[in-house]
This record gives C-alpha cells, sequence and structure tokens, in this order.
C-alpha cells in the first residue's frame, strides 16, 4: 500500500510557492509517497477554513512572515482549535524562529539557506511521525509472555494443534494458543490480510510473488495458496512494483 501525505504549503509569494510545490512532489516520487497538496497565500484564509472544518493535514509549512496576521500567530491559533499534526516553519532569517517552541514546531526552514538535502530530512521526519501516529498495534499472549506487535511488520500467522505463530519483521515469530485463525482474520479484515490457506493468513503487503499453488515472500519464504484460492488472491495482487503474478 503506497504512502501520503496530506501537506498544507501557507506562503505569500507566489514564486516562493512554487518552490515548495516542486520540491515535495519530487520527494514524494522519490520516496513512493502520495503527496495530496493544498495551497494557502494567506494566513487568515488559512484560519477561515481551519474554523469552518477540522485541518486534516498531516504536515504544515507556515511563512512566518505574511501580511495581516502572521504564521507564528496562526501556528498559536491553530493548535487552539485542536489541530495537533506538523508544523514546519518557512522565515528568512532564524530570529523569527524563536516563537516556534510556542507551538511545538517540528523544524524551520530558512528561505535561500535551507539546502535540498536538508529539506528533504525535515519532509522525512515528517513522514516518520505520521507513520508512528498512526501505528496499529497487535496484542497477543502466550508462554507466560504478553507481546504488543506493529501491525504494518506482520508477514503471515500459521496454526497448528491449537497454536499460533505471527511471523513478523524480518525472522521474528510469537507463539500463542488459539484454536484457528478465524477470529484473527476477522479482526483483521481490512488491514491487508488474506486467507492462503486453511491454516495459514498472510500480508499482501508482504508478497513478492504468486504462482498457482504457491505464495513467495519478500523474504523468500514459501506458503502454500490453495488452487481455489488463486483468482482471488491475483485480483488482490498487482503486478508492478515488487510484485509478479504467474
Amino acid at each position: 500500500m503506497q504512502r501520503s501525505m496530506k501537506i498544507i504549503t501557507c506562503e505569500d509569494n507566489r514564486q516562493e510557492q512554487q518552490i515548495y510545490t516542486e520540491y515535495l512532489h519530487a520527494l514524494g516520487e522519490k520516496h513512493s509517497v502520495r503527496i495530496e497538496l493544498t495551497v494557502y497565500n494567506s494566513a487568515n484564509v488559512l484560519l477561515s477554513e481551519a474554523q469552518k472544518a477540522d485541518i486534516s493535514a498531516d504536515l504544515i509549512y507556515m511563512d512566518i512572515n505574511m501580511p495581516g496576521i502572521t504564521g507564528a500567530e496562526a501556528a498559536i491559533k491553530l493548535r487552539e482549535l485542536g489541530y495537533q499534526n506538523d508544523i514546519v516553519f518557512l522565515t528568512a532569517s532564524k530570529e523569527h524562529f524563536r516563537g516556534a517552541f510556542d507551538v511545538q514546531a517540528l523544524h524551520y526552514i530558512v528561505k535561500g539557506e535551507t539546502s535540498m538535502a536538508e529539506f528533504e530530512k525535515i519532509f522525512l521526519r515528517a513522514l516518520l511521525a505520521k507513520g508512528e501516529r498512526n501505528q496499529k498495534y497487535v496484542v497477543y499472549c502466550g508462554g507466560g509472555e504478553t507481546r504488543n506487535i506493529p501491525l504494518d511488520s506482520i508477514q503471515y500467522y500459521e496454526t497448528r494443534r491449537g497454536i499460533v505463530t505471527v511471523h513478523y519483521d524480518k525472522d521474528k515469530s510469537f507463539e500463542f494458543p488459539q484454536e484457528n485463525l478465524q477470529e484473527i482474520e476477522n479482526d483483521l479484515e481490512g488491514y491487508g490480510f488474506f486467507r492462503n490457506y486453511r491454516s495459514c493468513l498472510v500480508a499482501l503487503s508482504a508478497i513478492e510473488s504468486i504462482v498457482y499453488n504457491e505464495i513467495t515472500l519478500h523474504n523468500g519464504k514459501k506458503l502454500p495458496l490453495s488452487r481455489h484460492k488463486y483468482a482471488e488472491l491475483k485480483a488482490l495482487i498487482r503486478p508492478g512494483k515488487g510484485k509478479t503474478v504467474k
């Protein structure tokens, strides 16, 4: 599943806006992130929209020096309205950044000074922060231990004789008692898992390729595929980046 970022840029200089737009779309293409960009030329307009409905952006690039209400003042008002995600200030001078700590800004960009490499690092920090905010975990108990596992790290589940083993990260696994996979499958509905075999449940994101009766994961592990499940899985796994279907 492709990652995405909803981003707002608030900058009254149209030339600067164009530069940031090009930077962000280039970074989205480089890191396989779908960028949904909304542009504002005025903090007043942005705040007017925020008062009508919650701002759902993952990241806001906010110019500090704008006519009327400043970016720093606008950021404070956005926090008061409930916006909790990241803000990066755009400034002509580091001196103007002093108020950024009042709104817990992620970082700042100095116009004409911050390099593209640094701009990229700040973008990736925001992307990582979004992932951490949205991360989902599953909790399993077995053998006197409780394991808290990030959902997007799970490769597959398999069951045998009332014991389920969840395989995650590169080579980790954890066993816990459960009669079958049906309850787990129900709990994970909508999260990209597929029942490829009676005793196996695989994450679609972990699949490298499929053939008529076999699945190969990105780590080289091979899993069985019921023949009557092949057409259904083939419809879900489109050939493309990192995926092959035969």
